[in-house]
């Protein structure tokens, strides 16, 4: 499919497959308007936005250097400290920097913030056990 004949339409579609939600994209196209969620609602309405989108992200997941499967197997041998995170060369004299990589193809592959990067990990439940002030112990 070719670009969207209108400019607004087609930049939309880019910054929605590159992981904006519908509102954050719309402000960042027109930061004056009043209700950016009602005019993004309305462009995501318009059948030819969302195949673009669509579109647009089927091209950039093809483009990347590793599905999210490949990028979650690595970022838990990461954690596990099967592999580091850095690592030195020697030769060049340069770090190479494994995680900030992989969060980097994560976000041109538009992964980040969308769901389907976090399938898996959703929901999730933070607990926290902080005692009452008075129950501090100083010593």
């Amino acid at each position: 499919m070719n670009p969207l004949p209108n400019p607004l339409h087609e930049r939309f579609a880019n910054l929605m497959a590159t992981g904006n939600n519908a509102t954050g994209a719309y402000r960042a196209l027109r930061p004056y308007v009043k209700n950016p969620h009602a005019l993004a609602h309305r462009l995501m309405k318009r059948p030819e936005v969302v195949s673009r989108i669509e579109e647009i992200r089927r091209g950039v997941s093809e483009k990347t250097v590793m599905n999210i499967a490949e990028k979650r197997d690595l970022l838990r041998q990461m954690a596990e400290g099967q592999i580091p995170t850095k690592r030195f060369d020697k030769v060049t004299g340069k770090t190479h920097d494994f995680l900030a990589a992989v969060v980097a193809d994560a976000k041109v592959a538009g992964e980040v913030g969308r769901k389907e990067a976090l399938q898996g990990v959703l929901p999730f439940k933070l607990e926290f056990n902080i005692p009452h002030r008075s129950q501090l112990d100083f010593d």
